[in-house]
């Protein structure tokens, strides 16, 4: 919903060959903080979680040990 940006930092996560959501499209997140908003694109799809769990996770943790 309609908002004023959040002031905290986002993590952004997408697919490399994702059809449906654009890796150009993750930037649009930017908009949302006045913090960081670090986008990370993997290797994959739509369901690019599923072959990169262990990268995820390590990028997951890293960004929450902020």
């Amino acid at each position: 919903s309609p908002g004023p940006p959040l002031p905290c930092p986002i993590s952004v996560f997408g697919g490399e060959w994702d059809p449906t959501v654009h890796t150009g499209q993750l930037d649009g997140w930017k908009r949302h903080t006045t913090a960081d908003c670090g986008v990370r694109v993997f290797p994959g799809g739509h369901f690019f979680l599923a072959d990169n769990r262990s990268l995820v996770a390590r990028a997951l943790r890293k960004d929450l040990s902020r």
